[in-house]
């Protein structure tokens, strides 16, 4: 199934696959994780993708961001995979391969959903990575269960308070109405111009996915952070925000590095909203160099 659609130049026509051929693709590259010895499994009603590591470090729990998927991190997946015991990327609910909340798509209740499932996956702390959205979880994650994060890896985290002008442009950015706003999301995300228009075409079709609709309109400025919980994190923490990333107002950075007080903070230019699609082996080196400093020398 493919939508066709003509830009302001009518001559330009392009065919954007619809959700039936995403949905067949997604299955397809969760048939070739499977194959490279990636392990699938359900865990109070949350997907979990995990592959076996080959080191010696803690475990990894990737958290993904907004209409992103666990199948997104296969490549960063694997190359943690070298040194940690396990890596671990769940599909939040609604996204994926996980079903949305019979309560609804609120960030409250997707939080609710993950940490039962984060209790029965995890047997040690673990290092926990969250990208954007991801970022908001992971953070709540290591304010709610102490005894399991070890330390946080945040990528240009959501959850920054903001005015209502700007909650309200941010959330207009994910509405992806025409291959033209696809477009533009993709450039304020991406560090590097590669492949815009697959991009494109990806995000608007995951944006457009009803459970990824829902949430957008049930974000509010109640369910973001305020100063006083983010002073209580008390794990080690990595701020990576790349500063071709255009997607969270900058006044975001601005409110970590002065609330999140165990944070070292690394702004590299070259990347975007998302480092790892960007320069995957650089951003790796610049985890293992702080779980090196930060973690495993504590």
């Amino acid at each position: 199934m493919f939508y066709l659609e003509s830009g302001p130049d009518a001559a330009r026509i392009r065919a954007v696959p619809g959700p039936t051929v995403m949905r067949a693709m997604d299955r397809l590259r969760l048939t070739g994780a499977r194959r490279l010895g990636f392990r699938t499994r359900v865990v109070d009603g949350i997907h979990v993708l995990e592959l076996q590591g080959r080191g010696e470090r803690p475990p990894v729990v990737l958290v993904h961001g907004l209409a992103s998927c666990g199948l997104d991190y296969v490549p960063l997946m694997t190359q943690l995979a070298k040194r940690h015991r396990r890596v671990i990327a769940p599909d939040l609910p609604g996204h994926g391969f996980s079903p949305a909340p019979n309560a609804g798509m609120t960030p409250q209740a997707i939080r609710e959903r993950l940490t039962p499932a984060l209790r029965s996956v995890l047997d040690e702390p673990a290092i926990v990575f969250g990208n954007s959205l991801g970022g908001l979880v992971a953070i709540r994650a290591a304010l709610e269960e102490r005894d399991r994060v070890l330390a946080l890896v945040l990528a240009s985290p959501g959850g920054a308070p903001m005015s209502e002008a700007e909650l309200t442009t941010l959330l207009d950015n994910f509405r992806l109405h025409s291959h033209e706003l696809a477009l533009g999301f993709v450039d304020r995300f991406q560090g590097r111009s590669q492949a815009r228009h697959v991009f494109a075409w990806g995000a608007r079709i995951r944006m457009k996915r009803q459970n990824i609709r829902n949430f957008v309109e049930q974000i509010s400025r109640e369910h973001l952070l305020t100063a006083e919980e983010l002073a209580l994190v008390d794990v080690p923490t990595l701020v990576f925000w790349g500063t071709d990333d255009r997607v969270l107002p900058a006044t975001g950075l601005e409110f970590f590095r002065e609330h999140l007080k165990t944070a070292s903070f690394v702004e590299p230019p070259g990347y975007g909203h998302a480092p790892y699609l960007d320069h995957l082996g650089r951003f790796v080196t610049l985890v293992d160099g702080f779980v090196e400093r930060r973690v495993l020398a504590a």
